[in-house]
């Protein structure tokens, strides 16, 4: 006879009372694990307990998104969190308000980006028991050589000052990589009025972006240059926009907020890296630095942003070597077929 094999025992299946036991632990355990992972929320509210060091952004489109750089950074520094905050008001009462209330909020620090959040926070009482509070002041600046214009903003200590500079030896690159047949490509640099800091930068433009300024409305340029740092002195950017048209030349600006608006190509600074750059100046005042004089950081990073339906509606056609390295490209509008109207 054959030996009778012995069937194997299934496993016994718990109870009831250790099944709901074991999901009860189940959920507590995911629930710690949530709560110590990080919470990641596209913006914080203001006023809410995620939001610690206030941040006082001008409008201005780079300035908006080197925040988003100065959040990561400060991130991956494992510092607080960041959100935007705005005075009540305007005026000098409306910054005093806001400057006691983040005094006694008692952060570590406060960040300006700007040149109008700058001042205003450099003159606002943001000052505790133990001190003024550890400021960085965020700005963008154009640069030729050893020149830079504006200068940078002279601001109370503990401090640290962080800058984009656009240097214009970057910008001559640019225009002779736009312009291959003009070795020395002909500017215009359109301004109103001889203001200190238009009259610097076109000094500088000349010597370091190679270039040569027209000023005879009668001498067609190859290119119109807008440069918002120009300040009171420069010409309205519709102005200089609509002269280009009229002489179909391109208009290359350092204005990222041109882009889309009208200039053919924008040269603008790295906006998320100088975010990051202030998340460092932040980490090292943090540290005890920028007590005796002020930390100076700054990058001069930039990219180039080219508009193919502004380029074609001001006459050019960009060589296609100088669109295989720009980075980012807004295509023109497709034109509609008969069939398609």
């Amino acid at each position: 006879m054959r030996p009778m094999r012995e069937r194997p025992r299934r496993p016994r299946r718990p109870s009831r009372r250790v099944a709901r036991a074991a999901a009860a632990v189940a959920v507590a355990v995911l629930g710690l694990v949530g709560a110590a992972g990080p919470r990641v929320a596209a913006e914080d509210a203001p006023g809410s307990s995620a939001c610690v060091v206030p941040v006082f952004v001008d409008d201005d489109a780079t300035l908006r998104a080197a925040y988003d750089g100065l959040r990561l950074g400060l991130e991956e520094a494992s510092l607080p969190r960041a959100c935007r905050r705005a005075p009540p008001t305007p005026d000098e009462g409306g910054w005093a308000t806001v400057a006691r209330e983040v005094v006694a909020e008692g952060v570590p620090f406060v960040v300006a980006m700007g040149p109008v959040s700058c001042a205003r926070v450099a003159a606002a009482p943001f000052a505790g028991p133990a001190g003024r509070l550890p400021c960085v002041y965020v700005d963008v600046a154009l640069s030729a050589g050893r020149v830079v214009a504006p200068e940078p903003p002279r601001v109370p200590l503990p401090c640290a000052v962080v800058r984009a500079e656009v240097g214009f030896e970057r910008v001559g690159r640019v225009l002779r990589d736009l312009l291959p047949g003009r070795p020395v490509p002909a500017v215009r640099f359109p301004w109103v009025a001889p203001s200190p800091v238009a009259v610097t930068l076109r000094a500088g433009l000349e010597a370091a972006a190679g270039v040569r300024l027209v000023d005879d409305p009668s001498v067609p340029p190859d290119v119109v240059l807008d440069a918002p740092g120009g300040g009171e002195g420069s010409e309205p950017f519709s102005a200089s926009l609509a002269r280009a048209t009229s002489l179909r030349v391109p208009v290359v600006s350092l204005d990222r907020g041109r882009f889309g608006q009208g200039a053919a190509v924008v040269v603008v600074p790295d906006a998320p890296l100088l975010g990051r750059v202030a998340a460092e100046a932040a980490r090292r005042l943090v540290g005890g630095e920028g007590r005796d004089e002020p930390l100076r950081l700054s990058t001069r990073a930039t990219e180039t942003w080219v508009d193919l339906e502004a380029a074609a509606a001001e006459g050019l056609d960009p060589p296609v070597p100088f669109l295989a390295r720009a980075d980012r490209l807004r295509r023109a509008r497709p034109v509609p077929t008969e069939a398609g109207r």
